[in-house]
């Protein structure tokens, strides 16, 4: 992006993991489906290399 102030240029990285899960077959409340997606997060896209986006598998 351009700085307003003094018209420098910077650069920002982003990173994300994502975590999915689907409602209704792998939860039909809400809590169970945001539990499911963090653990999608975790053992799917952050140790497995992070940055990536998975899919909870229950």
């Amino acid at each position: 992006f351009n700085d307003l102030e003094n018209g420098n240029r910077q650069v920002i990285y982003i990173t994300a993991s994502i975590g999915v899960a689907t409602a209704p077959d792998q939860g039909e409340d809400t809590q169970t489906l945001i539990r499911n997606a963090d653990r999608a997060m975790y053992t799917g896209a952050k140790q497995q290399g992070r940055n990536r986006v998975a899919s909870y598998v229950g």
